[in-house]
């Protein structure tokens, strides 16, 4: 998530159609990601506030950390096959996002257990400058279990058909968790579930869809799904697997001071400067200090709406093929940024502009 001071955030997410877990069994992948049903696609929102937003032309697709190659709409390792026509729940028809399908397999004879990274750099330009964000979801490649089975969990609808958001980004957002057991054959089997939070051992519930509230999440919580069949006439648990859920809309506030007083607006005299301090905590509480947010940036424009790249008093001059954001010095997770008279008369032409953009660690 990023935070820009105009008032403005902007959260992004890759979302997944199926359950991003994967597994070699008997030198097979279970599921299949070559057969078509089993393909996952993953795939863009961008929220601007509570609108979803589709995000700027602008793009590039990485896995673990090398960006992908492409021949035409496929990758050219053949594991990747670019989506050009899906319109996830919240946008309007006609409107799609990036997305991606997974049409090769991730896993290898090799893997036991690894996370792979698939990862989203992209841009939306808000009051005209582009606002970069990266995002990336995890692909898991498990180990069986000696039972023989292996759990999934998908973040799904209340009904369990199609996909749904993975994060609580708005008020009474519920987030659906659904969990499968697949035998050894990667079909799926019945079973009894018993879902729990982490570091609270009561039953969260006991049906194959667990409804997540805010009430549930403080900030980040960690779901466990056990998978139990029966076995010998014995209820036994076969596998366990995990999901995150993290409560992006609580009240988070950029606070931005300067010399002292609040706001983010000066008038300077010839001679003087202003230091502007800025942090990201509650809305109801200057106080606090959220450490999560440990990168700061600024854009810095003149009158004409042009971006700054000289330097500034205390900004050393930077490349014009860039975005035009500076990092800004960070202590006890307060960002500074020290404004002169003459960068505000000289440099931006009497009227200087800074767009402050927060991210998480």
């Amino acid at each position: 998530m990023q935070v820009i001071e105009d008032g403005s955030t902007l959260h992004g997410e890759l979302r997944a159609t199926k359950s991003l877990t994967q597994a070699v069994k008997g030198g097979s992948c279970v599921p299949d990601w070559t057969v078509a049903a089993n393909q996952p696609i993953i795939y863009v929102t961008l929220q601007n506030g509570s609108s979803f937003v589709l995000p700027d032309n602008t793009y590039k697709w990485f896995y673990n950390g090398t960006e992908i190659e492409w021949t035409g709409n496929t990758s050219t390792d053949g594991l990747f096959q670019k989506v050009t026509d899906y319109t996830p729940t919240g946008y309007s028809a006609g409107q799609y996002v990036p997305a991606i399908k997974i049409i090769g397999n991730l896993a290898t004879a090799n893997d036991s257990v690894d996370i792979d990274v698939i990862r989203f750099d992209g841009q939306k330009t808000l009051s005209t400058n582009p606002v970069g964000f990266s995002v990336s979801i995890n692909v898991t490649i498990a180990e069986w279990s000696e039972s023989g089975y292996l759990g999934l969990i998908e973040y799904t609808n209340s009904t369990g058909t199609t996909s749904g958001p993975t994060d609580i980004t708005s008020d009474n957002l519920t987030v659906y968790l659904k969990g499968t057991l697949l035998n050894g054959d990667g079909d799926a089997v019945t079973c009894t579930y018993k879902w729990y939070l982490e570091g609270d051992n009561t039953i969260k519930g006991t049906s194959q869809i667990l409804s997540v509230t805010e009430a549930m999440v403080t900030d980040y919580a960690v779901l466990r799904c056990e998978f139990y069949m029966t076995i010998n006439g014995v209820n036994t648990k076969v596998y366990t697997a995990y999901a995150t859920v993290d409560d992006t809309q609580d009240p988070e506030f950029m606070w931005i001071t300067h010399n002292g007083q609040n706001g983010s607006a000066a008038s300077l005299k010839d001679g003087e400067s202003v230091t502007f301090s800025i942090w990201v905590g509650k809305a109801d509480d200057p106080t606090y200090k959220d450490t999560r947010w440990s990168t700061f940036k600024a854009k810095f424009i003149d009158s004409t709406g042009s971006v700054i790249y000289s330097a500034l008093a205390n900004f050393a001059a930077i490349s014009g093929t860039g975005d035009g954001y500076r990092t800004l010095p960070v202590s006890s997770n307060v960002a500074t940024a020290v404004i002169t008279y003459d960068d505000v008369f000289t440099k931006a032409k009497k009227g200087l502009t800074g767009y402050v953009l927060a991210q998480t660690s």
